[in-house]
């Protein structure tokens, strides 16, 4: 009995010791990181049965491929169109306009593609069912070939190719990886910005784009190929969108490739301990950073705010700018904690927290760190007020007015976050009685700021959300 009793104690005492190491704040993160992390690349677990294949135009016998996709495509020798779908190829009518996609031969295995999906389609389901439930059994019914920039549906899903590794084409198979984490919308650019080595290739891309104005979708850090010359979007509003007549492009015809690039962590979603710092930020490099550049060439600039999931980062680079090339540019992470306890040459194994920003705090790293994000917003300000843009842009005047206004009360908001206590387009502080007008998603600013802000933009300025008045 004293044995059994000792051995129960010992099996209790190890069961309490196990749950308190679970509760551990970097066992904490990487339990959050395994669950909530949608960057996560997901491959087909078989070989496809039916490989992608050849079939013969019904008009003029010349040799077509089927993409596996069902998109309209055009012969490239009688330039009719044509569907195919189950192998079987159907012409379309004429008088359809519809862009040829050529194939290079022979087609190689891609190594990863990444995806974007109509936002419009996914209100009802998470990145993770979609990849689950949609876009892996699409794949692995057989082999299909995507082309950077290319449009497909899957049901009533609609996606986009963004990159297809270090390949502008190929067959998705057993061992690529694939990523669909983030979504496209149909937003107007009101800014523009393309790597190009041409000059005054304006007038192609408008003429081009109004012209097809199905394939008007521009997805940054993405290829769109017009007349065989290519442009990369390096950078542009809301990171999609249509270009329209109003749209301001700027070209950069020299762009460096990156040796290596820091990222400084603003913001994240779980608190993790100074002793095991290390440890945790290689899991944010391991499941954040590193599949979110995965297979896919990406441009930063130097102080540039990256959010990633529920993370925020600030871009440091030696050079102004540049392109992140996967499995070559070095990456690093650190936290503005870090750098500033260096300086100061503190003792290592002092106990902060990456993310403890109380009221109180002296340091006032959370106010740099605030100003630092929603500079872009003032930003977006700036550039709407320097020109007009039509459209469906800013909200009317009447819709405005038609959102509730309320005094603020500083002992009620000062029990809650610190990115309550200031607004955040002026980055003032609010005083007591001030007057703060509510959007429908709760955020809350300066009556006459987000006025202003509002009949530039139907987006709230944090969430980017667009309002629904």
């Amino acid at each position: 009995m004293g044995n059994s009793s000792k051995h129960q104690n010992q099996q209790g005492n190890q069961g309490q010791l196990q749950m308190k190491q679970s509760n551990k704040p970097e066992d904490e993160l990487i339990k959050y990181l395994a669950q909530s992390c949608s960057t996560f690349p997901s491959q087909i677990e078989q070989n496809s049965e039916f490989k992608a294949q050849r079939i013969n135009c019904i008009r003029c016998s010349y040799i077509l491929f089927d993409d596996g996709l069902g998109r309209i495509n055009k012969c490239e020798e009688c330039e009719i169109p044509y569907v195919i779908k189950n192998g079987l190829m159907s012409v379309l009518n004429q008088s359809q306009d519809v862009q040829c996609c050529s194939f290079s031969f022979p087609l190689q295995y891609l190594d990863s593609v990444v995806l974007r999906v109509n936002q419009s389609c996914i209100n009802h389901i998470s990145y993770g069912q979609l990849m689950t439930q949609i876009i892996l059994p699409f794949f692995q019914i057989r082999e299909r070939v995507i082309t950077s920039g290319a449009c497909f549906n899957i049901d009533q899903f609609e996606f986009r190719v963004v990159g297809c590794g270090s390949q502008l084409q190929g067959i998705v198979g057993s061992n690529t990886k694939i990523y669909c984490y983030e979504s496209y919308t149909d937003r107007i650019l009101y800014k523009l910005k393309i790597y190009t080595q041409r000059k005054n290739f304006e007038d192609e891309l408008f003429h081009y784009f109004f012209s097809h104005p199905k394939d008007n979708q521009l997805i940054q850090d993405s290829y769109i190929k017009i007349n065989n010359q290519e442009y990369f979007v390096l950078q542009c509003t809301e990171q999609s969108g249509r270009l329209h007549a109003y749209t301001k492009i700027e070209y950069i015809s020299k762009v460096p490739r990156l040796t290596q690039v820091q990222f400084i962590i603003l913001k994240q979603p779980i608190e993790f301990s100074r002793v095991n710092n290390n440890k945790a930020i290689q899991q944010v490099l391991k499941y954040v950073i590193e599949p979110y550049f995965g297979g896919l060439t990406r441009y930063l600039e130097k102080g540039q705010i990256l959010r990633i999931g529920d993370f925020i980062f600030e871009i440091c680079l030696d050079e102004e700018f540049g392109f992140v090339i996967p499995n070559q540019t070095h990456i690093q992470i650190t936290d503005q904690i870090d750098q500033r306890m260096n300086l100061q040459q503190l003792q290592p194994n002092s106990n902060y927290n990456i993310i403890s920003r109380s009221i109180n705090n002296e340091n006032n790293s959370r106010q740099d760190q605030i100003e630092s994000l929603h500079r872009l917003l003032n930003t977006f300000i700036q550039l709407n007020e320097n020109g007009t843009i039509e459209g469906n842009i800013g909200c009317e005047d009447h819709e405005i007015q038609q959102l509730p206004v309320r005094k603020i009360n500083l002992e009620q908001i000062k029990q809650l976050d610190e990115d309550h206590m200031k607004c955040l387009i002026c980055l003032c502080e609010y005083e007591e009685d001030d007057l703060v007008k509510t959007i429908p998603c709760l955020h809350y600013f300066h009556d006459d700021c987000i006025e202003k802000w509002l009949k530039k933009s139907r987006h709230c300025p944090i969430c980017k959300n667009e309002l629904e008045i």
